[in-house]
């Protein structure tokens, strides 16, 4: 009875399991700092809906808004002003040579793979302006295959936000571009209660923003890769004015665009050494038009 309950046994066809799929996160390169390091991932579903809402979760960050959706927000960190919080596009310094510090209202979540947070002095390294810290906007780089992204949102006071992105990527992966656009408006009209207990509806203050970026690489060796990025953004928004002194002309305009090209080679027959070449293009442009300003010529002449 034993023998034929192992020869049963023995006779049985081997088993097979259900394929196992394994998902962890890559390893992401880093900035070689002492620095505090925070990663914030830009993932399909997240509840952020701009880049000061993602970059409020990391530590010693704090995002300043002057008004609703569409107006601008200025980071502070550590305590110290925006002026001293530096920010990079792949790289590409987006503050101003005037100063004023980065309006994060002017960039687009579309087209951003991750932002590390580098808290602590970068002086050394950027200069005065990572004096409390250093945001590295990381883009989206291209992957095998054809993807297309599309994403619309709707909300109160005339709130739109529009965005979308097309990848493509051949097999090797040596090969991909991404294109994205994304447009964003709202007219603010919300109803508040003025210092006289009147009860009004906020006009003029209507934003717009459209944003689109170029992302493109290219390995022609293993060791090698080179890599592109062109962005632009004009940001327009109607200003209101304080509740004493409304106004209905003044606007501001801001405009900026980016190109840059990077070549990377790694590889040189001792380990560890590379090299690496960027040049980059940028433009920046600030209009405010103010044709009736509250404090106008003659009302400061009286005054003195």
């Amino acid at each position: 009875m034993y023998q034929f309950l192992a020869a049963m046994i023995l006779s049985l066809p081997p088993a097979s399991t259900p394929e196992v799929v394994v998902n962890a996160p890559k390893a992401i390169p880093s900035l070689d700092t002492t620095a505090t390091k925070t990663v914030l991932e830009n993932q399909d579903g997240d509840e952020a809906s701009d880049l000061g809402e993602l970059l409020q979760r990391a530590p010693g960050v704090q995002i300043r808004r002057t008004g609703g959706a569409g107006a601008r927000q200025s980071v502070l960190m550590r305590g110290t002003d925006s002026q001293q919080s530096l920010v990079l596009l792949d790289g590409v310094r987006l503050n101003p040579a005037f100063g004023g510090g980065v309006d994060l209202s002017t960039l687009s979540l579309e087209g951003v793979e991750r932002i590390e947070v580098y808290r602590g002095g970068g002086a050394a390294l950027y200069g005065s302006d990572a004096l409390g810290g250093v945001i590295r906007i990381v883009p989206r780089q291209p992957s095998p295959g054809l993807k297309l992204r599309l994403y619309d949102e709707f909300g109160s006071f005339g709130t739109h936000n529009q965005s979308g992105s097309i990848s493509w990527g051949n097999k090797d992966g040596s090969l991909g571009v991404i294109v994205t656009e994304s447009v964003a408006t709202s007219d603010n009209n919300f109803r508040f209660v003025d210092t006289n207990g009147q009860s009004r509806i906020r006009e003029h203050a209507a934003s717009s923003r459209q944003s689109f970026m170029l992302i493109g690489g290219y390995n022609p060796r293993k060791q090698s890769r080179f890599r592109t990025m062109g962005e632009f953004t004009r940001a327009y928004n109607e200003l209101p004015g304080i509740e004493q002194f409304p106004s209905t002309s003044a606007t501001h305009e801001r405009i900026r665009g980016i190109a840059s090209l990077k070549y990377e080679e790694k590889g040189l027959g001792v380990p560890g050494l590379g090299i690496e070449s960027r040049f980059s293009f940028r433009i920046l442009q600030s209009h405010l038009i103010d044709p009736a300003p509250y404090l106008s010529e003659m009302s400061v002449r009286k005054a003195l």
